[in-house]
């Protein structure tokens, strides 16, 4: 009997406190001994019933922003928009943007910074050029040139007065030379025979005489047989013979047998 008037008690307690268009949940005490009866505050707008965990208790939730109930189904009512790369906040923000590097562009040689210029750039020597024998400068210009000599010539000839066991040197010394010569003799002849006329032509280096430098050329002349009509004091050995003196040489004529003379000699530059 006690417990039926508890009960009424707590019935009548909890009806004190419902207000109009409140919900009436019964709900089982945590010994399970009986029921309690519960009336959540409705809430002004729109909710779902929820169960509180923390609480143990049945509670009223709200609906948030976009949310609505139509004709008992639960809608999202916000309406979509376009992504904004730009935006920083709302439906239209870009979460976790990735970072996109500057847009790219062609390389320029001649650019000395940003993306267009070009990093460790080689050293492009000049434009090969032909060579030019003249240049003194520049990439046209040849190094080491050797020193080429003139054209092969003979110079004008140049007449000489030589003298037997003299020595001589060309006209021009720089250079070589060929010496003509056309020497002459004076030998004797008695009435038993003749005898002979010998002249050498040497070549050296400096101050050669008749007894130094090398032997190049050898006249000689004989006048054999007896005197049966007249008398020949003078005779041309041969005809004209040439010496190829080298330049800066000395050359000398020197008679070993004999007398002579040189009537007529001239000397030509070579090269």
């Amino acid at each position: 009997m006690k417990r039926l008037v508890a009960l009424a008690l707590t019935f009548f307690c909890a009806l004190s406190f419902a207000g109009p268009d409140d919900v009436n949940f019964s709900q089982r005490n945590s010994t399970d001994t009986g029921n309690i009866n519960r009336i959540p505050t409705h809430p002004a707008t729109p909710g779902l019933l929820s169960y509180d965990s923390t609480a143990l208790l049945p509670v009223w939730v709200t609906l948030g922003s976009g949310l609505t109930i139509n004709s008992g189904v639960l809608a999202l009512t916000a309406t979509p928009v376009n992504a904004d790369w730009n935006a920083s906040s709302g439906l239209a923000q870009i979460l976790n943007k990735p970072s996109i590097p500057a847009a790219q562009v062609n390389s320029d040689w001649a650019a000395a910074s940003g993306v267009a210029q070009i990093l460790n750039k080689p050293t492009i020597p000049a434009a090969q050029v032909n060579s030019d024998w003249n240049a003194s400068t520049g990439v046209a210009a040849i190094l080491n040139k050797p020193t080429i000599p003139a054209a092969f010539n003979f110079g004008a000839p140049n007449v000489r007065s030589l003298a037997v066991g003299t020595a001589f040197q060309a006209t021009d010394t720089t250079k070589a030379a060929i010496v003509t010569v056309s020497p002459q003799c004076t030998a004797a002849i008695t009435l038993s025979g003749g005898s002979t006329c010998t002249l050498q032509a040497r070549v050296g280096a400096t101050g050669v005489t008749c007894s130094t430098g090398t032997v190049v050329g050898t006249w000689t002349n004989g006048n054999t047989g007896t005197l049966t009509i007249g008398l020949a004091l003078n005779q041309t050995v041969g005809g004209p013979g040439s010496i190829n003196l080298p330049a800066g040489a000395f050359a000398i004529l020197c008679a070993t047998s004999g007398t002579f003379t040189v009537p007529n000699a001239v000397d030509q530059s070579a090269g």
